[in-house]
């Protein structure tokens, strides 16, 4: 605005300097002060007249850049024009994108160059729907171009007569993980667009093409060649793509989650791709939710899973993760489904925790489920306490979960029959030679209970009804409130105790006291069971 009748003059005195300088970092001075003049102007946008001449010079600037210092200088101003006159930037939209996607598939730049160029991309949101076309056509391009690579390095692999003429892996690969990652920015670049809601081109039946496509080209590609950079990128991919599906994505889930179960199967994966690959696992599960079919349940949670083994990575980001995927199961909103999460994760527990008995000389006396899918499941002991644990806190899911009707009430066993009597072997046997046990599940069982009260208001002995779902169907809550207390008062003066379970412990009295008073109930104060626990109590006060 400074600059008024001079704009004009000054316009040109840049680009011609652009033009003369004999270096690139002068170009880059010039057209940072141009950018700082652009942004000077942005209220009042004074230099509209000259936005046509100035958006031409950047063009023409932008197809000789030849460093990445030039290209992002110009790029930024090219981006204030983008936003504050888009009709001007419409005309060069295209061909900005096609050098843009020049410098994003380029695998010799660095990767500060790379995210620059998809950020840039991604920021053109507006330009990306309005030529909808355009974007579809680009990807149908990326696809095209990635099929290619992967025939060539399928031919390459069987050694071909006409092998000599193939590139070799090392150069296939990476321009075939740049494809797909500039393809994710595309897609990226659509943003809620990029879904069938918003009709053709976008159909269900276009992006699920999409998805099959490029899963396949992976699929074949890594088969002779695994490559963590590629089942990464393509990994972002599927994600997005699924995104775009929605619940849509449940056609084509078998597929997807064997391409996803195959990653896990690689010994040697590192903790960036298991993460990569268990993000995906947890996005397929979000959106197909209700409609994951049972197979599916039983390839992620089965004897003999791949993805099993992760609980076994010691990687502090990997561990978070497994159990986002357990969470996720356990939080299923269809009972059918859930019943099966339930029964596979009970067996697994099962499993170890009668391990963890034999290897201290006790007979395997946990029992929770019928027909126990892993029945020929062999652990070693410090395998069987990660399960154990590990399991443990997958569940308190279920347990922690508001107003969980299901959880509560529609498995068997229920979570708290589970806590409390048949994991009772993990409180009395297991509390000395293994206390992460005992701890573990007391701690869920403690969560569980805190957040309904420790069952008080519905204990037989207050003499209160007992609570319904519906008319004629009664929860069976009423004894809880007594186990509790027993179980309590069989835990505190044991010897065997660590000092974390029997703080946990007190605490968990202490919590019972201070409903107690709320409850306004003498008779509670009375009952036997709670004169145990006091009894209990008072050894360690010595």
């Amino acid at each position: 605005a400074a600059l008024g009748y001079e704009a004009q003059r000054f316009f040109q005195w840049v680009f011609a300097k652009v033009g003369t300088a004999p270096s690139d970092d002068l170009k880059v001075l010039f057209l940072q002060a141009l950018h700082q003049a652009f942004k000077m102007d942005c209220d009042q946008q004074q230099f509209q007249e000259f936005i046509p001449m100035a958006m031409s010079n950047l063009q023409s600037i932008l197809e000789n850049a030849d460093t990445p210092d030039l290209l992002m200088a110009v790029v930024d101003c090219i981006q204030y024009v983008a936003e504050y006159y888009p009709h001007v930037f419409t005309n060069h939209f295209r061909d900005t994108v096609d050098i843009l996607v020049g410098w994003h598939i380029d695998s010799t730049q660095k990767e500060a160059v790379i995210r620059y160029t998809s950020d840039v991309l991604v920021s053109l949101q507006h330009f990306w729907v309005g030529d909808l076309g355009f974007s579809v056509t680009l990807l149908g391009q990326f696809l095209e171009d990635m099929e290619a690579y992967t025939e060539d390095l399928h031919r390459f692999a069987r050694r071909s007569p006409c092998a000599d003429d193939i590139p070799p892996p090392d150069v296939c690969l990476p321009k075939l993980t740049a494809l797909l990652r500039v393809f994710s920015t595309v897609v990226s670049s659509m943003g809620d667009q990029f879904s069938p809601n918003h009709g053709p081109p976008l159909t269900d039946t276009y992006i699920t093409e999409l998805l099959e496509r490029m899963v396949r080209c992976v699929d074949q590609v890594t088969t002779d060649h695994p490559s963590e950079e590629l089942f990464i990128a393509a990994n972002t991919c599927v994600c997005l793509l699924g995104q775009g599906l929605g619940s849509g994505l449940a056609q084509s889930c078998s597929g997807v989650l064997s391409y996803t179960t195959k990653q896990t199967e690689h010994c040697m994966l590192s903790s960036t791709h298991s993460i990569s690959a268990l993000q995906l696992l947890n996005k397929i599960l979000e959106l197909v939710n209700t409609s994951l079919p049972v197979s599916v349940i039983e390839q992620i949670l089965g004897p003999g899973s791949s993805f099993l083994q992760l609980r076994f990575y010691t990687h502090p980001e990997v561990l978070p993760s497994v159990l986002k995927v357990y969470r996720s199961l356990l939080t299923l909103k269809n009972i059918p489904l859930l019943d099966t999460v339930y029964r596979l994760v009970l067996g697994d527990l099962e499993v170890a925790i009668n391990t963890l008995l034999s290897c201290n000389g006790l007979p395997p006396s946990c029992s929770m489920v019928k027909n126990n899918p892993f029945s020929s499941a062999v652990y070693a002991e410090h395998q069987a306490l990660t399960v154990a644990v590990f399991n443990m806190c997958g569940l308190a899911e279920i347990g922690n979960a508001k107003n969980s009707i299901i959880g509560m009430w529609g498995l068997s066993p229920s979570f708290f029959e589970l806590f409390a009597v048949h994991l009772k072997p993990c409180h009395l046997h297991l509390a000395d030679s293994h206390p992460a046990v005992q701890y573990t599940a007391l701690y869920t069982l403690l969560s569980h209970c805190t957040r309904h009260g420790h069952f008080v208001s519905s204990s037989q002995a207050s003499g209160a009804p007992p609570p319904t779902i519906m008319e004629g169907v009664s929860l069976s809550t009423g004894g809880h409130f007594t186990s509790i207390l027993g179980l309590l008062a069989e835990l505190l003066p044991a010897t065997s105790m660590s000092g974390d379970s029997r703080t946990l412990c007190i605490r968990w009295f202490q919590e019972i006291l201070h409903q107690l008073q709320r409850a306004d109930n003498p008779h509670l104060f009375t009952m036997p069971e709670y004169m145990s626990v006091c009894m209990g109590l008072l050894p360690l006060g010595k």
